[in-house]
């Protein structure tokens, strides 16, 4: 019989230092984190709080949304004012004028004013105006429609106060 063959130990030594110079090479894993379940949590409380935090701000941008709607609105109610104002202002001397008239004076009208036919000349006269005086009138002085059922004495009462007469519709 043969004899078996006789490893060579120092071969298989040298192979099995660079196999482990080999596995020294590779990254080491860390150790597993004890407190791995307590960190993901932290995480979890942490993003659930900015998600809140960011609703909470979302309501917020909301509101002042709103807010600034409002805001909108209320500047142009004032500015609708001012120019209300600007425009009683300019025909103030009109009204003023009106005011200290005599029946009989002349009755002026604001400038610029294109006047209907047979327009009333006096004070007196407004207090004789027909309906379709006064809606040719009204119209012509820029004034808000009144609703067809009102009366002819609300109608020429809204030109008198508009001139500053002074006067009652009767």
């Amino acid at each position: 019989m043969a004899a078996a063959p006789v490893p060579d130990f120092q071969l298989i030594s040298q192979h099995l230092i660079e196999i482990g110079r080999n596995f020294a090479l590779l990254p080491v894993p860390p150790p597993p984190d004890p407190d791995i379940h307590q960190r993901l949590q932290q995480i979890m409380d942490a993003i659930t709080t900015v998600q809140e935090n960011i609703a909470t701000m979302q309501r917020s941008i909301d509101a002042m949304q709103e807010n600034i709607a409002t805001i909108q609105q209320d500047v142009v109610h004032i500015w609708e004012s001012v120019n209300n104002l600007n425009r009683h202002a300019e025909y103030q001397p009109t009204r003023s004028y009106n005011t200290r008239a005599s029946l009989n004076a002349a009755l002026q009208y604001p400038s610029n004013t294109a006047l209907p036919p047979n327009a009333p000349t006096d004070p007196a006269s407004l207090l004789d105006m027909s309906r379709a005086m006064c809606q040719a009138l009204a119209g012509s002085l820029g004034l808000p429609a009144l609703p067809p059922a009102t009366t002819i004495q609300q109608r020429r009462q809204q030109i008198i106060d508009f001139l500053g007469c002074g006067l009652v519709a009767l």
